[in-house]
């Protein structure tokens, strides 16, 4: 017997958020500050990562198919039959969210600390990164993705606006995301 739909996806999902916290450990290492699972009213912020590169909020996808994107939206086809696809139109939640983050520190820290939104698409992506004001980047490079990207914030200010986060989501069922 195979479950229910909803309960395969939820499951194919959480791999993907695995895989992203996978990829993200060396990372930690190096001085960033990974966060996972903070709860949100409807749902959760798949992850936050603070670090010298600034603040990026990771919404992670694992989609079966080929992934291509093209002014932020994203295509996904069918491996076995191309004529099939769907779309994905999530920047623009993903930037709100990102938004959210960025008002929490605000209010946390009185830092102005711009929040990246980054969705991480574990799928076949041949782009590997694409994007502008929401980031598309393959989950294989995400690592990578991150550590090239420039200096913005020192070691202090990681600490400072990690903890400021995990402040803010301590014990937080009840944000709402509109």
């Amino acid at each position: 017997m195979s479950p229910p739909g909803w309960i395969e996806n939820w499951q194919v999902g959480a791999w993907g958020e695995q895989w992203t916290g996978k990829e993200t450990r060396p990372l930690e290492r190096q001085g960033w500050v990974v966060l996972h699972d903070l709860t949100l009213g409807r749902g959760n912020l798949d992850h936050v990562i603070v670090g010298p590169a600034g603040v990026f909020l990771l919404d992670s996808k694992r989609w079966r198919g080929r992934v291509t994107v093209e002014n932020e939206v994203v295509t996904i086809r069918h491996t076995e039959d191309p004529e099939l696809s769907w779309y994905y139109g999530g920047a623009g939640r993903l930037r709100g969210l990102a938004r959210v983050v960025h008002e929490r520190v605000l209010e946390q820290t009185r830092l102005s600390v711009w929040v990246e939104p980054v969705c991480v698409i574990w799928a076949d992506f041949p782009q590997a990164a694409a994007g502008e004001s929401c980031r598309f980047v393959s989950g294989g490079a995400l690592a990578r993705w991150l550590s090239e990207r420039p200096q913005k914030l020192t070691p202090d200010r990681i600490e400072q606006v990690a903890d400021a986060i995990r402040r803010s989501w301590r014990g937080d069922e009840t944000a709402q995301v509109n």
